[in-house]
């Protein structure tokens, strides 16, 4: 999705010059980047609520079982479970509010209208989920100035009066968020076992034709749970592509380009992209946890 959008927009850069109406091609490729987010949105609260169910489905089974000695062991799993699902979820939502804000921020300099009115198409903000998720619905549809390169790129570039710079927070919250998932699922005790992966061996991986099988050497050479590998080396991999450099592939990677003569359409729905991303990590961890209570559950194997 991310290349797709960044080879669409170089193509729209050819095509144009300053201070000229959007051609016939133009306006087409546009409603190509659109429909791609379009449907990238309408997938993500699916995948949430399929998160959502199966938190819900493993918090009341710790609430349903009773506090006897027999079920002590069972609490205490199901604590941990939960606990490490409430922190999945904490920490996803904390990145799509730092996402959503940048999208505000783009929105507002551009001049674009940034009330909400839900699902009216002359409206870009259409409202947010609830459970789980904090994405803001938006409609680039509406979007009047929608190849407005320049303010989107010193928006995302140059230093705040702050000091800060949104490209720089962007990629040091995702860095921290990737460290974070791995040792959520790759780091912790289980059966009286210890568990570890190192987080900055992966994250720090250079793209590569071959980095599927640099990831599994990782995995396979740390001290994790038989029933984590799968999971860490898909995670793993939505990791890699989230914060590494994509050198060796067609498109620039957003973390080398900075989003620099990136269109604001384009620039927003990179952005959504890579929370469409950050919502199918969560969606896998979270699922994995919930197997892992039930085979506990079957096999007697409780933390």
């Amino acid at each position: 999705m991310k290349k797709s959008i960044s080879l669409l927009f170089f193509f729209l850069l050819a095509c144009s010059s300053e201070n000229t109406e959007l051609t016939r091609t133009q306006n087409l490729l546009f409603d190509a980047i659109i429909q791609q987010d379009e449907s990238i949105q309408i997938s993500m609260p699916i995948r949430n609520e399929m998160a959502y169910s199966n938190y819900l489905d493993v918090k009341f089974e710790l609430l349903g079982t009773k506090a006897t000695s027999d079920n002590e062991a069972k609490i205490r799993t199901l604590k941990f479970v939960v606990s490490k699902m409430d922190e999945l979820n904490e920490k996803t939502d904390n990145i799509h509010r730092i996402i959503d804000d940048i999208k505000f921020q783009l929105l507002d300099k551009c001049g674009e209208n940034t009330k909400t009115r839900a699902y009216d198409r002359d409206y870009i903000i259409w409202g947010s989920k609830n459970h789980s998720s904090t994405i803001i619905r938006l409609n680039l549809g509406a979007i009047k100035n929608k190849n407005n390169s320049e303010v989107a790129t010193t928006l995302m570039n140059e230093k705040s009066p702050t000091g800060e710079i949104l490209i720089e927070i962007l990629k040091k919250e995702i860095t921290t968020y990737s460290f974070e998932v791995i040792k959520n699922v790759g780091s912790y005790e289980w059966g009286g076992k210890k568990y570890s992966v190192e987080p900055s061996k992966i994250i720090n991986l250079k793209k590569s034709i071959s980095i599927q099988d640099e990831i599994n050497k990782i995995i396979d050479n740390s001290l994790v749970d038989w029933d984590d590998k799968y999971l860490l080396k898909e995670v793993s991999l939505y990791i890699t592509k989230l914060a590494g450099s994509d050198d060796n592939f067609e498109a620039p990677h957003w973390t080398k380009t900075n989003f620099v003569d990136e269109s604001l359409v384009g620039t927003i729905a990179i952005l959504t992209s890579i929370q469409s991303d950050l919502i199918e990590i969560r969606r896998l961890c979270i699922d994995h946890w919930k197997r892992k209570t039930v085979f506990a559950l079957f096999k007697n194997r409780w933390r």
